[in-house]
């Protein structure tokens, strides 16, 4: 049975990218574990969705560095599992000092870091060690000869790629090993008009059959092997009969650089007669490497996700060359730093960024990678520089031991002595950005485990599913104010009376529920939904952009309800709770349009700056939530951001508009004001506006650092 479950784990980890191949070791192992009868489905439960319960505890969270999600969910373990937490809340009010350091621990899922007992009495789940079942984590190497074998000539090996990978070169190899030669394997780009010669190589290689169906008897040793995207309009035939392989490049600084360095050939460095080109070709790889792995850092790496890939680097190293060359046969002893940065942030790698603000991140890295500085003798450069590693130009501090090697091999051996694993700081960030992706990480496999659970039987406290669902939907409607007097509103404010927009309706998925009325899609949609504790996609279509749940939701919903209520009733308020807009940025293109009509201003010749206020005396609006930076309320200014506080609310805004030629800023930062934490996407969508923001450090490090205000927290 072991061996069995294994070869079922192997197998489906070629078909899977990366980041479900944990998702998939995971879900293996919980169903080994409820099969053993080690792990009920409460506890599972619970550890995928923490508290979801509309209904906050009575029972107040006894210290401020608590979250408030985090005390609910101890609330709810203490209660629903009794006989192993049912002393949970107590030990934390009467223990904080041993609490605080676990909670502030950088290794908090060790076993002996868990305060008092705790360590001793708990289980393994309850403990979160269930992942270290070694067996079903390490995933499988690809192996191509291995994919050779598990193949037939009649089921295509299909490769679903990633951004950056190109198994054409492995593909070659594998020809070579197995003596078929070149002439035996046959290429082709798929595209328009290359039906005809796709078939006819379907043909010839299938002893003339038409058609890959109607192979009968196909040489033994033939294979068909495709690439694709992944899309979800690939042909499903073709996909049921074949084997899937997912090939991703390599993860981590280390490997990208080798990886980039060992498709360099030694003639290449020695092409330039520039004694500089040699490092300037490892910045640039190394820069290179840098804009690829910031995007493991999601929406703070980059607000849009691009595919650098290894025509950029080889025509910038082109450009390198040209410009180098050029600089020789004039005798001019300048490197041409304007034209370069300019070239390869601006035009090679800036041309497929589509956001002003990633944009601004890559001339960032020019300005700190590309200069005379990287040729000061007297004070070294480092790309990042630790007690426990440095990142240098290999070039430029030569070891000892590699002196009189190839300026290749010198790299090389320099990049094999680099860590495998790399921290945030090299990239420019905080540490936090670390607790921020793994936070991601975790709720992506939550949100996607919930998928995969059951959606029947019994809910939590010994209610079924359809009892727990209508007791969730008579909850919210106990919580729905009245509906708004539209015509009033509208005679009060200006404008003509509207329908009011009909949503899916509550009352109706209770009914379903008794049996008095038919489920739909619909009402089967919003179960699920309700069932899991999320926003249903239908309501999310009709409400601000929002990442919460349901129950942080509801919360959300009530508050923006309060801001309207008095807006109607005692006017525009003081403080504009610009989170609670529907669209917040309308709100502020409005105070341009009437400062400009009362002052006589023309538009394109005013813009707003804005001031953090000491007090809620003189302010604007609020709502607005630092990530990536915390802020100094003493100097009202930005400052670095505090161990594991990823999250910050700004104090009370002023927005301020002016003349654009009267406006004279020093030592501030221009920062986007987002609607969630997933920022901009490609239409430009969610951006609001640009803060003005005090600082003390270099717009640079800032800039590096991926900061931002957002409106709404997850």
């Amino acid at each position: 049975m072991t061996t069995l479950t294994l070869n079922v784990y192997n197998y489906g980890c070629t078909g899977i990218f990366e980041k479900h191949k944990l998702l998939f070791s995971f879900d293996i192992t919980i169903k080994l574990e409820q099969d053993r009868g080690n792990l009920t489905q409460d506890e599972l439960d619970f550890f995928i969705k923490g508290n979801i319960s509309l209904e906050k505890s009575k029972r107040k969270k006894p210290f401020i560095w608590l979250y408030d999600q985090t005390w609910e969910d101890c609330v709810r373990l203490s209660k629903d599992f009794s006989d192993v937490f049912g002393t949970l809340l107590d030990d934390v009010e009467h223990n904080e000092k041993q609490w605080k350091r676990w909670f502030d621990s950088d290794t908090p899922e060790e076993i002996e870091q868990y305060p008092l007992d705790y360590s001793t009495r708990l289980s393994a789940f309850h403990c979160l060690m269930l992942l270290r079942c070694d067996q079903f984590v390490t995933p499988p190497v690809v192996h191509f000869e291995a994919i050779w074998e598990q193949s037939t000539p009649l089921s295509p090996i299909i490769f679903i790629l990633s951004a950056g990978s190109d198994p054409t070169t492995d593909l070659l190899k594998l020809a070579e090993r197995m003596e078929f030669g070149v002439t035996k394997v046959k290429l082709l780009a798929m595209g328009q008009g290359q039906e005809k010669i796709a078939i006819g190589l379907l043909e010839q290689a299938a002893k003339l059959e038409k058609h890959l169906d109607k192979m009968s008897k196909p040489h033994p040793d033939v294979r068909l092997w495709l690439t694709t995207e992944p899309t979800p309009k690939f042909p499903i035939g073709i996909l049921q009969r074949s084997l899937k392989v997912v090939t991703e490049p390599p993860n981590g600084l280390k490997l990208n650089l080798r990886n980039t360095f060992f498709k360099i050939s030694g003639q290449q460095f020695n092409d330039c007669p520039h004694e500089a080109f040699p490092s300037l070709v490892f910045v640039l790889a190394f820069f290179h490497a840098v804009v690829q792995e910031r995007r493991k850092y999601d929406k703070i790496g980059w607000n849009v996700s691009y595919d650098f890939n290894e025509s950029d680097f080889r025509v910038c190293m082109q450009i390198l060359d040209t410009y180098l060359t050029k600089a020789v046969a004039n005798n001019d002893t300048r490197i041409p730093w304007g034209s370069l940065k300019y070239l390869i942030g601006e035009v090679m790698y800036g041309g497929r960024a589509i956001d002003d603000f990633d944009r601004r991140v890559l001339r960032t890295y020019m300005n700190e990678y590309m200069g005379d500085f990287i040729f000061d003798t007297f004070q070294p450069f480092y790309f990042h520089h630790s007690p426990d590693v440095s990142y240098y130009i290999p070039t430029t501090q030569v070891d000892p031991q590699q002196q009189g090697l190839p300026m290749k091999e010198m790299c090389l051996e320099y990049i094999e002595s680099l860590p495998l694993t790399n921290t945030p700081e090299i990239f420019g960030f905080h540490p936090n950005a670390e607790i921020g992706y793994y936070t991601k990480s975790a709720r992506d496999i939550w949100e996607q485990l919930i998928e995969l659970q059951l959606q029947s039987g019994e809910a939590t406290g010994g209610m079924n599913r359809d009892e727990y669902i209508d007791s969730t939907a008579a909850d919210i409607l106990k919580r729905v104010p009245p509906q708004y007097d539209t015509d009033k509103v509208w005679k009060t404010f200006g404008g003509e009376s509207i329908s009011p927009t009909s949503v899916v309706s509550l009352t109706t998925l209770r009914r379903v529920l008794k049996g008095e009325v038919g489920m739909s899609n619909e009402m089967d949609d919003l179960a699920r939904a309700l069932y899991n504790g999320q926003l249903l996609p239908m309501w999310k279509k009709l409400i601000p952009a929002t990442k919460k749940n349901l129950a942080t939701w509801v919360d959300h919903f009530l508050r923006r309800n309060q801001l309207y209520n008095g807006w109607v009733n005692e006017g525009e308020p003081n403080i504009m709770w610009l989170s609670g807009l529907h669209i917040p940025e309308s709100y502020l293109t409005a105070l341009v349009q009437v400062t400009c009509r009362k002052n006589g201003w023309p538009l394109d010749k005013s813009t707003l700056y804005t001031q953090v206020t000491e007090s809620e005396r003189c302010c604007f609006i609020t709502g607005l939530y630092l990530e990536g930076a915390s802020w100094d309320v003493r100097k009202c200014c930005l400052l670095r951001q505090r161990p594991k506080e990823l999250i910050q609310e700004l104090p009370v805004m002023k927005v301020i508009l002016i003349e654009s030629l009267k406006l004279k800023l020093q030592n501030t930062l221009r920062c986007p004001v987002y609607v969630t934490s997933d920022r901009r996407n490609t239409m430009g969508v969610d951006l609001v506006f640009e803060s003005d923001l005090s600082t003390t450090e270099h717009s640079s490090y800032w800039v590096l650092q991926g900061f931002c205000l957002i409106l709404n927290t997850d």
